[in-house]
This record gives C-alpha cells, sequence and structure tokens, in this order.
C-alpha cells in the first residue's frame, strides 16, 4: 500500500454560508491524502496500477464548481467522487480550507477535515 497526496490545490468557489460569498466566492484550499493498493504487484510502471492524478484534480475541480454553503459539504462530495472512481483506494483525508474567511478579525484560513476508509467486509 501506498499514500498518494495532493497538497494545496487552488480554487476560487462559490463555498460559504452568507450572500456575499454565494455571489463572489471564495479562495479555497484543498489537500488530499489517500492510501492506494497498487494492482498487479510491485512491478511494473502502467498508469493502470494506480490513481490517475488528472482524474482525482478533475474530480475535486467539478466539486468546486458547485454552489454549496458549507466545506463540510464540499469535503464529503470530494471523498465520494474519488471512493467511487477508485476501489484501489483504501482510505482517503480530505482537507478542505477557506482562505481569509470573512471574518470579524484577521484570519488566514479555516478548515474541515474529515478521513473515510473503504469497508472491506461488505
Amino acid at each position: 500500500m501506498a499514500v498518494i497526496a495532493f497538497e494545496g490545490m487552488k480554487f476560487h468557489a462559490h463555498v460559504g454560508y452568507y450572500e456575499a460569498e454565494q455571489l463572489l466566492g471564495n479562495e479555497i484550499e484543498v489537500s488530499i491524502k489517500m492510501a492506494v493498493n497498487f494492482t498487479g504487484g510491485s512491478t511494473g510502471d502502467e498508469l493502470t496500477r494506480t490513481v490517475d492524478y488528472e482524474e482525482v484534480y478533475e474530480t475535486v475541480r467539478k466539486v468546486m464548481l458547485e454552489p454549496m454553503h458549507l466545506l463540510e459539504t464540499a469535503v464529503q462530495k470530494i471523498i465520494s467522487g474519488i471512493s467511487n472512481i477508485y476501489p484501489s483506494v483504501y482510505s482517503l483525508k480530505v482537507r478542505v480550507a477557506k482562505l481569509n474567511p470573512p471574518l470579524h478579525g484577521r484570519v488566514k484560513k479555516v478548515w474541515v477535515e474529515d478521513n473515510w476508509v473503504r469497508n472491506i467486509h461488505k
């Protein structure tokens, strides 16, 4: 099993509770850490043995195009999208952060993180 991570993917997305956030959007940062069981053993140099980085990024990008109110919703949609595409992904940790959130103070970012592990006893 190997770990593959995507750190600091940046998007301008309409994620937020307030009307101004839905209208203007926010800067969002997404990071993913996944444990992957390589197919075909430890040899070979084929993309089919692992996850396609471009497809993972595109999955995240499509989620971030959807207007939503909560970071928690974005996290769950990303987990669902990746886990449905790749049965070789054993576990995921997804963090979605809103940079410079519109609060009454200076905050660098707020983030939500969730972990998911595939149920192998299905």
